[in-house]
């Protein structure tokens, strides 16, 4: 990644009823961080900041492979969340996200949240990415209706 911008990646879990410890036994993954206000289970992607943000996705879901019915118990009580921050020191810049990489992050069935942030250069930016409360309220309806994925490509 080009000097002065970084990128951080995590996997966030909350729930109002189901304890950070019950998470990790669930997923069989133990987090980096917990918070208690309502369960936060946080487990980020061991990159540094200074790798692209598909990285982060490609190291989340790779600790994910197998863990796809895991994932699915949890999201009845719990909102799954990748979480990727990015931020420059000139304010501006942007990333790829590969549409096989997309493709895994929808079979999965989890959201991603992209915070976006200023220049903030000497930050440390994991405190603001894994804050449970900067992430925007979801909308209630999606901003289009889901595909089959049986039905054959559009032309």
């Amino acid at each position: 990644m080009p000097s002065g911008k970084w990128s951080a990646g995590a996997l966030r879990i909350s729930s109002r009823t189901i304890s950070a410890d019950d998470i990790s036994e669930v997923l069989g993954i133990e987090p980096h961080r917990t918070a208690q206000q309502g369960s936060v289970w946080i487990r980020t992607s061991g990159l540094g900041n200074d790798r692209w943000p598909d990285e982060h996705i490609a190291a989340l879901i790779r600790l994910l492979d197998g863990r796809h019915d895991a994932l699915g118990r949890l999201a009845a009580d719990c909102e799954v969340e990748l979480v990727l921050g990015f931020g420059s020191e000139g304010g501006q810049g942007g990333c790829v996200l590969p549409a096989g990489l997309l493709k895994e992050i929808g079979l999965l069935g989890i959201d991603v949240v992209l915070d976006l942030y200023p220049p903030t250069p000497d930050d440390d930016p994991l405190p603001l990415l894994l804050n449970p409360s900067s992430t925007p309220t979801p909308r209630s309806d999606p901003p289009h209706p889901p595909k089959d994925p049986s039905a054959p490509p559009a032309h």
